[in-house]
């Protein structure tokens, strides 16, 4: 069957015998064992529980994963795959990376957990160098958030199987709709599937999916041990989003192309990140490896002051961190998702703080437009000015 096809067929649940069309919610903490029995498919949520292996399949299958797990946020996600790397092991991890998780990674390294390293992974050769054969794993993302930098995955999954070297990708600004990481050459691949996975804005969720199965026994055995798994509630929504992930992102990309067209012309626009123009010095390589360029991108005003100007101006984009819902969605970046990395290493790695990303929701693309026309007009003009 196709991908479009297989996002909107479920496996039913094979305990389920009312035939339901929509997947139970298990929502119970225990399940009795049958008589005379001392072992059952499920015993306890924590360990397993129906809605959520049904979940846990459905990605695996889209991902074209060997296996997959879900955690209680995209970041407990990224999380368990820094535990496969040993103590005082090196991680090699892309410059424009999301600012949780260059948090995340910061503490490990102020505390003498990894040694950590931040490279440009656009850069093959930098990417060569930096992979020793002390590397156990390297993280990137492709396009990047919110700068829209590409990284060639399948030369970077060479370069990482050729020094033994676990090569990580977090696909969440994309999803499996638009590229599959795995099919790529990486042997993980990450979600924040509180973004386009699940679609709406009303679940918060993670995602892992592996290639091989010794890489999934590892996470299995502390996702069941520490506790980290997704209830069965948030589950059944991932579950529910997903059956309109292809019609969501076709919508909102498309809309976002007609989106970033327009800004690109804008005076105000000193600079568009977006991977879906041909402009744009990463372009051929996304198409090679992705189906679309997604809903969200990010460009750059003439001064901060004027980007809290546009954020403070638009009336249908909601103010927040995370994107990839229905609604549409404006942010800082500078101040906001990434404000938790040091003001002196900022402008080596956090986003510049004139920019402003955005992700194009389901609303209709010609008010979007208007939106942001009369925002950045209303920032750089007298009347802005007075407002500020």
């Amino acid at each position: 069957m196709s991908l479009r096809t297989r996002i909107v067929q479920r496996p039913g649940c094979r305990q389920d015998l009312s035939g339901a069309t929509s997947t139970p919610i298990y929502q119970t903490a225990t399940f009795a064992f049958s008589e005379n029995s001392s072992s059952a498919r499920f015993d306890y949520s924590r360990s397993g529980n129906p809605t959520r292996r049904i979940l846990e399949e459905k990605v695996a299958d889209l991902e074209s994963a060997v296996g997959c797990l879900s955690y209680g946020s995209g970041m407990s996600a990224l999380a368990a795959i820094f535990a496969l790397v040993p103590l005082g092991g090196r991680l090699v991890v892309s410059r424009d990376l999301y600012g949780g998780s260059f948090r995340l990674l910061s503490d490990l390294k102020e505390r003498n957990l990894a040694n950590v390293v931040f490279i440009d992974t656009r850069d093959l050769e930098e990417v060569s160098r930096a992979l020793s054969s002390q590397t156990d794993l390297l993280l990137i993302e492709s396009p990047s958030n919110p700068l829209h930098q590409v990284t060639d995955i399948r030369q970077v999954s060479d370069i990482c199987r050729r020094r033994d070297c676990l090569l990580a990708c977090d696909n969440s600004i994309m999803s499996p709709w638009l590229q599959r990481p795995l099919e790529l050459g990486a042997d993980l691949v990450i979600e924040s599937a509180t973004k386009f996975l699940g679609g709406h804005g009303d679940v918060t969720a993670g995602i892992v999916g592996w290639r091989a199965q010794e890489i999934g026994d590892r996470l299995a055995f502390a996702h069941n041990a520490l506790g980290q798994a997704l209830g069965p509630m948030d589950a059944w929504f991932l579950l529910r989003g997903l059956e309109t992930l292809a019609v969501r992102i076709d919508a909102q990309q498309k809309s976002a192309k007609v989106i970033a067209e327009a800004l690109s012309k804008n005076q105000d626009v000193r600079e568009l990140h977006f991977v879906g123009l041909p402009n744009h010095p990463g372009y051929e390589l996304h198409q090679s490896q992705a189906e679309g360029a997604g809903a969200v991108l990010s460009f750059e005003v003439e001064d901060e002051s004027i980007a809290k100007n546009v954020l403070s101006f638009t009336r249908l984009f909601a103010t927040t961190v995370s994107f990839g819902s229905t609604k549409s969605t404006i942010s800082l970046p500078h101040g906001m998702s990434h404000g938790s990395i040091p003001k002196h290493l900022k402008g080596k790695l956090g986003p510049p703080n004139n920019l402003l990303r955005i992700s194009i929701g389901l609303e209709d693309p010609e008010d979007l437009m208007e939106d942001l026309a009369q925002a950045l007009e209303r920032s750089t003009t007298n009347l802005g000015a007075n407002l500020r």
